[in-house]
């Protein structure tokens, strides 16, 4: 006969098995130790800095192991900031204009399998150097080539003459470039890039966007603004250091401030 401690017993070892049972166990009431843990990637580097039209290529780190690297093919990415940066699907990242954006990566077989990280763009560095004038000239050297050029308004013809410049002899004239009819051109202005020459006309109240070959130093007109504020007469005009934006300025100190497209130096409000 079995006594009440007995059974007792029994009965707490059936109770016991049964829960490791449901809880996952295999066959025989052991548990399993052996469970699959779930991958863990990161993105490397991390939180880098480019300069603007410069590069960046991720890599993606499988659980913690450097020398452990995932296809990229495998995964989807992303960049949250497309106009600050894009990125490839091999994982490289080109950057676009200043600013921070995200870069995401997620595992195209398994969604919870993923990683980010932070790109920070930065302005490229400043293409010219030595910028003078302003007032009807202006003049500036291509930082990598040391090429000078000079740029000068001949109102009487209403045109923009271009020269050659170097610290061995006398200016070369590069030829004439028109200005709008009746522009009467007052100042001169030249985004830091070296790319786009803008030139103000305080009769028309325009502004001329010029693209600079900076092999050569000729012009090419792209487009004209024209500045609509009521009772604004402008003055003259000028370009952020960052190359983002063109300021004019009147008389009176106000301001119209015109972002710069980066691609074809246009101006927009």
């Amino acid at each position: 006969m079995k006594t009440k401690s007995s059974i007792r017993i029994s009965v707490l070892i059936t109770v016991l098995a049964s829960l490791l049972a449901t809880a996952g166990c295999i066959p025989g009431g052991l548990p399993d130790f052996n469970l699959v843990l779930p991958t863990v990637v990161d993105l490397q580097p991390a939180h880098p800095t480019i300069q603007v039209a410069k590069t960046q290529q991720f890599t993606i780190i499988v659980n913690g192991d450097q020398s452990k690297t995932a296809d990229p093919s495998r995964f989807t990415w992303t960049s949250s900031q497309p106009a600050i940066a894009t990125v490839s699907a091999s994982g490289l990242a080109t950057g676009v204009a200043p600013g921070t954006t995200t870069i995401k990566v997620v595992d195209k077989g398994d969604s919870s399998t993923f990683a980010s990280t932070t790109l920070t763009v930065t302005a490229a560095a400043p293409a010219i150097r030595e910028v003078a004038g302003g007032a009807q000239s202006i003049a500036f050297t291509v930082a990598s080539s040391g090429e000078g050029f000079a740029y000068s308004v001949d109102a009487k013809a209403n045109q923009l003459i271009a020269y050659a410049t170097s610290d061995e002899g006398e200016p070369r004239e590069i030829g004439a470039f028109p200005l709008p009819a009746g522009s009467e051109a007052t100042w001169l202005a030249v985004d830091p890039s070296g790319l786009f020459l803008y030139v103000l006309s305080g009769a028309t109240k325009s502004v001329s966007v010029f693209a600079i070959d900076t092999a050569s130093g000729t012009l090419t007109e792209s487009t004209r603004v024209t500045i609509g504020m009521r009772g604004f007469v402008p003055r003259s005009i000028s370009v952020t250091a960052d190359g983002k934006e063109l300021v004019v300025e009147d008389a009176a100190r106000s301001q119209a401030t015109y972002r710069i497209n980066q691609v074809d130096g246009g101006l927009l409000q």
